[in-house]
This record gives structure tokens, sequence and C-alpha cells, in this order.
């Protein structure tokens, strides 16, 4: 019996073992979890984000790329529609936790001292709340 997964950004189905060499299934199997149709779907998609996991995930992308990004890399990065995350760099932008720069029509996304503080900060708390969590049985 084979294992499917169909990947909603490519539209590809992908075997177990496809899964298993992609980068973000590698060092996590336990993520993978199985539905009534014998798919495997990571466990993080099946639960909705809050808004502070959405600004950790894109300060996430921006810390990838020091040089600066797109809002079309950062939409992608993220996970997010154009039209959701544009109103979210600029909250970002507002607290400081982003500096935009353009160079010529292009608006460029750079993260601040203070962004690099956040996503510290949230790493720590998110696994603190990991710990408790597994102390419940």
């Amino acid at each position: 019996m084979s294992y499917r997964h169909h990947s909603s950004r490519t539209g590809q189905d992908l075997t177990i073992s496809h899964l298993l060499l992609r980068r973000e299934f590698q060092d996590a199997p336990e993520r993978l979890t199985r539905s009534k149709e014998r798919t495997f779907r990571p466990a993080h998609s099946l639960k909705k984000r809050s808004r502070v996991d959405i600004y950790a995930d894109i300060l996430e992308v921006l810390k990838r790329r020091p040089e600066g990004a797109l809002v079309t890399r950062i939409s992608y990065g993220a996970g997010l529609p154009l039209d959701r995350i544009k109103p979210m760099l600029e909250t970002l932008a507002n607290f400081g936790l982003l500096s935009i720069r353009t160079a010529g029509e292009s608006r460029f996304y750079h993260i601040t001292r203070r962004g690099l503080e956040f996503l510290d900060a949230y790493r720590k708390v998110q696994g603190f709340m990991t710990y408790l969590g597994s102390g419940e049985s």
C-alpha cells in the first residue's frame, strides 16, 4: 500500500519517500499525520496560525534574506496572499520590527535589530510552551 500526499503548493502527489526527502520533513517525521484518505499532511497545516505566529514567519523570511526581500518573496515564504501580507508588513514597520527601503519603484523589506530581538523572544516562549505542553499527559 502506498501512502500519498497532495501538495497544495505544487499540485503534485508525492509518495512518502518523496516527502521524507523534502527539507521540511527530514528531521521531523512525527509532524506527519495520517488522515482517513490515507494521505499524509504536515501537522502544522492543520491548525490555524495566530497573528503573532504569522508575524514571526514574516520576520524569519526577512532574517534569511539580509539583503532585503520584495513583498512577493515574503508572501511566498510566509504562505500568505499579497492582500493579507501587505497590512501586516505595515504593522511590523510601525512597531519598528522591519524597515522599508525603496529602490526605484521596488520596496525592499529588511528585518531590524528589534525584529531580531522579537524573534529571539518568540522562540524562547515557543520552546517554553512546548516544554510545558509535553509535561501534560
